[in-house]
């Protein structure tokens, strides 16, 4: 029964493709595959559908958060050395859309180096020349916004109405050197300050559920499932046939093209292994017989590493949002892009802006907080994702490393002190917020800075990077997204990534998922 289902007993027995995980990426491709009406495409996602004003508000849906929040996959990290032992929440989408629903809308492609390094990995094809057509075709045109059609399906808007912090924290990069941009990432990714641009829509959450999928629900080759986790591939010999759905119903379906899994960088490479793909002295660690020794699988995860600073604002300053912006609990307005190390190509950190002006439980806060997120851009600590059982219900074991090569640190601390110390020293911030919280001011050595670093450090929900694209040792799709060795199988997600973009990886992910498409609609 084609549509949107949450009951196993209603779904196909078999398809051209399953899409595995209908999180940003899943989302976009099945909608994609389903254009084509002799082409049947079943998604499959282990959360629900999500509802209510919450979730389409201009605003970090990552803030309603809890323990045991069923819109999250709430992994820790294992203990993380850099860090003192300490262990980090990574949270991901959990729910039809994915990150899409309960990110903090942040539009960034990234900077051209990005996709031309990803070429010199071994990725052919996915140059910034190459990828470029597919964002414009991704961008809604709107006045100033996107070079694709009003019909693309992402719609974006820029910050607009700037409130007196944000107003303050732009005049006080562009007086310390920065460029002020019409919005950050304007002209390629270049380094600057100014508005953000995000994914919605006078004041709405604009995600691949509203871009992609709702229009695409009606067509009777496709099926979206809710609820259906899935438990492992069924392989036969070194060819994946389809899926079997975890649960007591344990049913299995057939994929009689492939199998496509979207199911984001911690999940797909714990899918894998579970299925018997992956480092074959890891498999059997766990009992698990392996089908194909693919060392690669859940190797190289990493992240943008998040260094929150936090300032209050002045005794009776604040203002009122401007006419035509939505002021909302969290979300951000405006941000930076800096490029700090002068043996970088492109931008290394990125700032963003945020004011709060409620406290954790709704009620309002007595002066407004102001906070900058400094986030590493171009970590080169390199970690993991490993199996803790040979059940798939438990989590994965998340290893990021973060700040495991010390470049990463040298990084956070000098960016640090250069916002704390001279971006926020400037005269347009100190007339609105008073002396740093956090850091401290008198925190000024480096072991004192490395310190804090190590204790406050924390995830961005980034990431990237467990089922490399490419074509060497350590690889684990090709440039044409088929899962080296095995026959039916495919990886659309941000787990293929070789390196993080420079900019959340939102946009860049969806990329991935429509150049994916058309590589499987191929012939």
């Amino acid at each position: 029964m084609p549509g949107l289902v949450n009951n196993a007993a209603e779904l196909p027995e078999e398809v051209e493709f399953i899409v595995v995980g209908a999180g940003a990426a899943g989302c976009a491709l099945a909608a994609r595959l389903s254009e084509d009406p002799a082409c049947t495409v079943l998604a499959l996602e282990a959360g629900e559908s999500l509802h209510g004003p919450e979730f389409t508000d201009q605003s970090s849906a990552i803030g309603l958060h809890a323990p045991e929040s069923p819109w999250f996959w709430d992994d820790l990290t294992t203990p993380q050395a850099a860090l003192g032992g300490r262990t980090v929440s990574v949270l991901t989408g959990r729910a039809l859309g994915g990150g899409s629903a309960i990110n903090s809308m942040v539009w960034l492609r990234g900077h051209p180096v990005d996709y031309d390094g990803w070429v010199t990995a071994g990725a052919s094809g996915w140059g910034w020349d190459a990828v470029l057509p597919v964002f414009h075709a991704i961008e809604q045109a709107a006045p100033g916004i996107g070079n694709g059609g009003t019909d693309s399906p992402m719609a974006l808007s820029d910050a607009t109405g700037l409130d007196v912090f944000a107003k303050a924290f732009i005049e006080a990069g562009g007086n310390q050197g920065l460029e002020v941009l019409p919005h950050i990432g304007a002209d390629n990714g270049r380094a600057g300050i100014g508005p953000l641009r995000s994914n919605a829509v006078n004041g709405k959450r604009h995600s691949v559920v509203d871009g992609y999928l709702r229009p695409a629900l009606g067509r009777p080759n496709l099926t979206v499932a809710t609820a259906s986790p899935v438990a492992r591939l069924l392989t036969d010999d070194r060819a994946v046939t389809g899926v079997q759905l975890a649960g007591p119903s344990g049913r299995v379906i057939r994929a009689r093209r492939s199998v496509v899994l979207t199911a984001g960088a911690l999940r797909t490479p714990q899918l894998l292994m579970l299925s018997g793909i992956g480092p074959a002295t890891h498999l059997a660690e766990h009992g698990i017989v392996t089908v194909h020794d693919l060392p690669g699988v859940g190797a190289n995860l990493h992240d943008h590493p998040l260094e929150p600073l936090i300032w209050p604002s002045l005794a009776g300053i604040d203002s009122p949002a401007e006419s035509g912006h939505d002021r909302q609990t969290v979300h951000f307005h405006a941000g930076a892009l800096l490029q700090t190390d002068p043996g970088a190509p492109a931008p290394d950190l990125q700032l963003s802006f945020v004011v709060l002006r409620t406290g954790p439980d709704g009620s309002p806060l007595p002066q407004p907080i102001v906070s900058c997120m400094l986030m590493l851009l171009t970590p080169r600590s390199r970690g993991t994702v490993r199996l803790a059982s040979a059940d798939p219900e438990a989590p994965p074991l998340v290893d990021p490393a973060y700040l495991a090569d010390g470049h990463d640190r040298d990084i956070l601390r000098d960016g640090l002190v250069w916002v704390r110390d001279r971006l926020f020293d400037h005269p347009a911030l100190r007339a609105v917020c008073g002396p740093p919280m956090a850091p401290a001011q008198e925190i000024t050595t480096n072991e004192a800075l490395d310190t804090y670093l190590a204790e406050q450090v924390r995830s961005t929900h980034h990431p990237v990077g467990t089922c490399r694209m490419g074509t060497g040792h350590g690889t684990v799709v090709g440039p044409d997204l088929a899962v080296h060795g095995i026959r039916g199988l495919h990886v659309a997600d941000a787990s293929i990534m070789p390196s993080i973009v420079r900019g959340n990886p939102h946009a860049a992910t969806i990329m991935i998922a429509e150049r994916a498409a058309g590589l499987l609609r191929q012939p």
